[in-house]
């Protein structure tokens, strides 16, 4: 449902944020 759509969002902007910090 729209519930779990955005927590896959969420997750994926985390993922993005960390993979990010590690690449630096």
């Amino acid at each position: 449902g729209e519930e779990a759509e955005e927590l896959m969002v969420a997750c994926g902007i985390e993922d993005e944020k960390e993979s990010a910090e590690k690449e630096w």
